[in-house]
């Protein structure tokens, strides 16, 4: 299945709802792009876990806003909950 979406000028998108069904993807939900070349998969996170944390914290250097460290410190508390 390929489908298309557009970029914002705010570099969002939205999913759209054949990806969101076939994946069972609802809001408030995580996911998570696995970047190859010059491709990216997006997946659905079951479950959060410390390896994602890990994996964020060393990928996502560029969070850097007020908004970005209290989204990470939510991931975190999540995290520390499971």
């Amino acid at each position: 299945m390929k489908t298309l979406s557009k970029v914002t000028t705010k570099f969002q998108t939205s999913i759209p709802k054949e990806v969101r069904e076939r994946l069972a993807i609802h809001a408030g939900d995580y996911i998570t792009f696995e970047i190859r070349g010059n491709s990216a998969t997006l997946k659905k996170v079951e479950k959060i876990d410390k390896n994602l944390l890990k994996l964020m914290q060393k990928n996502m250097q560029e969070w850097n806003s007020k908004e970005d460290d209290k989204q990470f410190s939510y991931l975190e508390n999540l995290i520390r909950k499971s």
